[in-house]
C-alpha cells in the first residue's frame, strides 16, 4: 500500500512435491492506485526443496502500453535470464547469464530467508535476482511487531532491508 491506502492485491498458492517448492501468484494494482499506475502480474516459480536454489521462474508484467516477460533458469546457484517486451524493442531478446553467483530469484530468496533462525540483531546477506539486474540484499532482524491477521493478533519479526545494485 501507499501510506495505508490499499494499492494492490496478490493471490498466491504454494505447493510442494518431494524435491521442489512451487509458487503461483497473480495480482496487480487496484482502486485509486490503478488510475495512476496500471499493472497486472502472473508469476510461477520453482525452487529446490533442500538447497532452496532457483530451478525456474517466469514473470509476466502487463502495463497499459507494454508487456514484459522474464524467464529465469537456475542450476547450482547460477542463473540465466531471458527478458522480452511486447511491443518488441530494437534488439531481439536472448538468454543471458547472471554474472554473479551464488544467486537466487526472488521466490527462492524468500524461501531461503524464511529458513534462517533469526534472532534480534542477526543479519542475512544474499544475492537476489528479482529480474533485470542482480542485487546484494542485507536483511536485519530488528525486533518483534504485533500484526492483526484474519482477526488474530500474532507477533511477526520486523526486518530492515538494505538493497544495493550489483554492477556486472
Amino acid at each position: 500500500g501507499w501510506s495505508e491506502i490499499e494499492a494492490a492485491r496478490v493471490k498466491a498458492q504454494v505447493s510442494y512435491d518431494d524435491q521442489r517448492v512451487f509458487l503461483h501468484a497473480t495480482g496487480g494494482t487496484e482502486g485509486w492506485a490503478r488510475t495512476l499506475y496500471q499493472l497486472d502480474i502472473v508469476f510461477s516459480g520453482e525452487a529446490d526443496r533442500s538447497s532452496l536454489e532457483t530451478i525456474s521462474s517466469e514473470l509476466e508484467e502487463r502495463y497499459i502500453d507494454r508487456t514484459v516477460t522474464e524467464r529465469v533458469t537456475g542450476e547450482g546457484g547460477v542463473l540465466r535470464s531471458f527478458r522480452a517486451t511486447n511491443p518488441p524493442g530494437k534488439n531481439p531478446p536472448k538468454w543471458k547469464p547472471v554474472k554473479v553467483s551464488p544467486i537466487r530469484d526472488l521466490w527462492a530468496a524468500m524461501l531461503y530467508l524464511r529458513s534462517q533462525p533469526l534472532a534480534i540483531g542477526d543479519t542475512v546477506r544474499t544475492l537476489v535476482f528479482p529480474g533485470g539486474s542482480p542485487y546484494l540484499v542485507d536483511i536485519i532482524s530488528v525486533g518483534v511487531e504485533p500484526l492483526d491477521v484474519l482477526g488474530s493478533r500474532i507477533d511477526a519479526l520486523k526486518l530492515d532491508v538494505k538493497i544495493q545494485h550489483v554492477n556486472t
